[in-house]
């Protein structure tokens, strides 16, 4: 099974994969000779990762995403002794498909129910595909207003401040929040 996950970073998304194998890469330590980080063990690679997805969205966004390589800190079971493992964080690279946050809004949208190929959708995809709703219905509803940030040197930009002025926002917000995967924060 391999469980396709998202997480946002430098204002893109970014889709990877994870299998309930081990690649057979051996990277069983955080970090190699050189100091980098190594590739998790049970990271799809890009081309099967672009693959899978194309294979479960029809959509073209996949086949034009960008390959990328993220450093993210995942679990890792240390000396367990197998009914209770000691979990440790250690930080890994990790082959991406990198959306825009345009591309990634249609890509969130677009989810498959059930997909195929011993495909899942782990829970930061979900969550994401949640987020990106939320985002949607508050673009429809027009509710933001401009704003200006104060930046060094007297530099100022504009932005939109989204704007919750009733309870059914704030409460989806609020469960948005509280239900966010560690993983959206790795």
């Amino acid at each position: 099974m391999i469980d396709l996950h998202a997480i946002w970073t430098d204002r893109a998304l970014h889709l990877w994969g994870m299998s309930d194998d081990v690649n057979g890469n051996g990277a069983n330590e955080s970090e190699n000779g050189n100091g980098s980080a190594s590739r998790f063990p049970m990271a799809v690679g890009i081309d099967q990762l672009r693959n899978l997805a194309g294979e479960n969205w029809e959509n073209l966004l996949i086949a034009d995403a960008a390959s990328a390589e993220m450093k993210l800190r995942l679990p890792t079971q240390a000396n367990g002794n197998g009914s209770n493992p000691d979990e440790t964080f250690s930080t890994y690279s990790v082959p991406t498909l990198s959306f825009s946050p345009a591309d990634a809004i249609d890509l969130l949208s677009s989810l498959p129910r059930e997909p195929d190929g011993g495909v899942a959708i782990g829970g930061s995809l979900l969550y994401w595909s949640r987020a990106s709703e939320l985002v949607l219905e508050l673009l429809a509803r027009q509710a933001f207003v401009p704003a200006m940030h104060s930046g060094v040197n007297e530099s100022f930009r504009g932005y939109w401040r989204v704007v919750v002025d009733d309870e059914a926002t704030s409460e989806k917000l609020r469960q948005l929040i509280v239900s966010m995967p560690p993983v959206c924060r790795s």
